[in-house]
């Protein structure tokens, strides 16, 4: 109960949301752009803050798992077909970061689509985040 009063305490009292939802548009629009750079198209859906990120002509995922492993290697931890979520803990230098790490996982992408293998199931994948 005592978490809940806070939670709500802050809610009403600190500019959290409006930082969640800018952060959360600061990154669509930095992914958008990239994705765009490197010839690639997004479709983003939820909220800002809450955001899925998929790929257009990527029926099977093998585009939105590699893109998200290179994504991982290099320090950032999205889903290949999930909505993910933002937290007010996450700050522009976080979303920066964030938007490094997918600018160099778009490039790998963009290099490798011709050549990527589908996904042979999701348990590989959570495979290769435990190993991260």
């Amino acid at each position: 109960m005592a978490a809940g009063i806070a939670t709500l305490q802050q809610i009403n009292e600190t500019d959290y949301l409006k930082r969640l939802t800018s952060a959360g548009q600061l990154l669509r629009k930095g992914l958008d752009a990239q994705a765009r750079t490197h010839g690639f198209a997004l479709r983003q859906t939820g909220p800002a803050q809450m955001p899925q990120i998929l790929f257009h002509d990527d029926p099977d995922f093998r585009i939105g798992y590699a893109w998200t492993a290179e994504c991982l290697k290099h320090g950032a931890y999205f889903h290949p077909f999930h909505n993910m979520f933002l937290s007010a803990a996450h700050t522009p230098a976080d979303i920066d970061r964030a938007l490094e790490a997918s600018d160099r996982a778009f490039e790998f992408v963009r290099r490798k689509r011709d050549t990527l293998a589908p996904p042979e199931q999701l348990a590989h994948f959570f495979e290769m985040l435990a190993h991260a």
